[in-house]
């Protein structure tokens, strides 16, 4: 049951997402965003793929001149041969504020419990493995795989932060700021189990930690039509409770980005280049939670390449290189993985209010799993629109 629980702490660690804010804005005013996203990965040894079809959707409102309020939802449908989890995410909602001539943000937000908890699986003996929704929620929870909706629900939650712009000098601009985010219990999982000839239930709280984080970077002009931007993260995790139990402390987690931007022509180049490093977890062991005796948590890596290739009043052209890589940690090589790609991308505007997206990539790799080296493939595919107003 120890090793079960550690399962548990795992998923649920996946569920604060932080998506990529995109390098060039596409409109300051309001808008709202969404559309249909397939993701398919096949995996060597697996006859079916793993499959999830989500409807992102974003909604941007201004509140006057200095405040912005945003929503984010992603009802999604994901399957794995005969295990399938379907329903809705928790709804995010992020109000910012400018002050100081838009120098200073202060944001808050509230993660609404609208997600499916409670999920069906658990260990061999439990009576819902014909549908494993836990042990799907492992795949999609995979860093390197990417899905637009990794972990489907996890509770209230709520976040406040504020960030402060420094111009130096004409062109050089530092950034700082820090954020904490408050989690509270829900249930992530419901299984039976049989003790003799008594049939149990199992809805266990899970209590993630608290975290808090700070930011510094800096925003460079290197010449009219050149940027660069580096930004650096560190978060602080408080320890995770099952049952009331501390059972999991998350290695401290240090991040960088490095991002690049070349103008010309109405068209862009840009890259993003991010490094993520956690230290060692602290997990149960005996009676006790401590410092695991080595670090489980491999480097994490991740390219992404945007080129506008074709750049009109309706009509733009977009070429994209992905590559995503895992390093061995201290313990085995499960965990380790790399996969790389590409695409295209097309914008239609139809009117100065109207835009249609379409997005399609493709990609390969190996991953490193129980069962050793398996080989991958995916594909990602968006199809939606933009309305602005």
């Amino acid at each position: 049951m120890k090793v079960f629980r550690l399962y548990i702490v795992f998923i649920c660690l996946a569920g604060h997402i932080a998506a990529q804010d995109a390098l060039l804005p596409t409109t300051n005013g309001g808008f709202l965003k969404s559309g249909l996203r397939l993701q398919m990965w096949n995996l060597e040894y697996s006859p079916e793929p793993i499959t999830q079809v989500s409807v992102p959707i974003t909604i941007v409102f201004p509140i006057g001149y200095q405040f912005n309020l945003t929503i984010l939802h992603t009802p999604a449908l994901s399957t794995f041969g005969e295990f399938k989890i379907e329903g809705l995410s928790d709804t995010w909602i992020h109000g910012a504020y400018m002050l100081w001539n838009e120098k200073l943000m202060v944001n808050v937000g509230l993660g609404a419990p609208t997600g499916k908890t409670r999920l069906k699986g658990g260990p061999d003996n439990a009576d819902y493995i014909e549908n494993n929704e836990f042990a799907l929620s492992r795949w999609l929870s995979l860093n390197v795989l990417r899905f637009q909706l990794p972990v489907y629900g996890q509770g209230l939650c709520g976040i406040a932060g504020v960030t402060l712009a420094i111009p130096i000098q004409e062109n050089l601009v530092i950034g700082l700021g820090g954020q904490y985010l408050l989690r509270n219990p829900y249930h992530p999982i419901e299984y039976q189990y049989q003790v003799g000839d008594i049939i149990r239930t199992s809805d266990e709280v899970y209590q993630p930690g608290n975290e808090v984080s700070g930011q510094f970077g800096f925003d460079m002009q290197i010449i009219d039509n050149t940027k660069i931007m580096l930004d650096g993260i560190y978060t602080y995790y408080w320890a995770d409770r099952f049952s009331d139990v501390e059972v999991y402390g998350s290695g401290q987690k240090i991040a960088a980005q490095l991002g690049f931007i070349y103008q010309f022509d109405e068209k862009f180049f840009s890259s993003q280049f991010l490094v993520r490093y956690r230290g060692k977890n602290k997990l149960l062991q005996e009676l006790n939670i401590d410092f695991e005796e080595k670090n489980r948590n491999g480097l994490e890596m991740e390219v992404d390449l945007i080129y506008k290739v074709v750049s009109n009043p309706k009509f733009s052209i977009f070429i994209y290189g992905d590559g995503r890589f895992i390093e061995r940690n201290e313990f085995d090589e499960v965990g380790k993985a790399s996969v790389a790609g590409g695409g295209f991308g097309m914008d239609y505007k139809a009117n100065d209010y109207w835009v249609v997206n379409f997005t399609l990539k493709y990609l390969s790799g190996r991953l490193y799993t129980t069962l050793g080296e398996r080989r991958t493939a995916g594909i990602d595919i968006y199809f939606g629109f933009q309305y602005m107003y």
